[in-house]
């Protein structure tokens, strides 16, 4: 299991948003977890919650809880954008080319190789993304 920084995939899997799927020993045994579904049904019924605030823009210390969280998600952000594109060997500029959520989305996927887990997808989905925002993600990450 790969880690961000925000732990993302500890904290999805508890939060029940990730398809709970069999655990896989070295040995070959294949232990499902309780009240295991099947993979198909686990896809479908794994839409996360939406985020805990609404968007807002501000800095990551004495403004409002909400201000506060979405800097820190662009910071967090900022940062596994730059390391996908040093895995890809891509130059981070790629993700200007199209400065759009959906743009920043298709870029990991098919550029980088690395798509965003589906908690990213849905707080990217509530930033107004530009190449601004993009930049400063990019520029605080560093």
């Amino acid at each position: 299991m790969e880690l961000d920084e925000l732990c993302s995939d500890l904290l999805l899997r508890r939060s029940g948003c990730y398809p709970k799927v069999a655990h896989r020993s070295d040995a070959g045994l294949a232990l499902a977890p309780r009240g295991h579904i099947s993979r198909g049904a686990a896809a479908e019924s794994s839409r996360c919650a939406a985020p805990a605030f609404p968007y807002t823009e501000g800095l990551t210390v004495g403004d409002s809880p909400a201000a506060v969280y979405w800097a820190w998600f662009q910071k967090a952000m900022g940062r596994q954008l730059l390391l996908r594109a040093e895995a890809a060997g891509v130059g981070s500029s790629k993700l200007l080319s199209e400065p759009t959520a959906a743009g920043v989305i298709r870029v990991c996927r098919e550029d980088f190789g690395k798509p965003l887990s589906e908690i990213e997808e849905a707080h990217l989905a509530q930033v107004p993304v530009t190449a601004k925002w993009i930049q400063q993600a990019l520029g605080q990450s560093k």
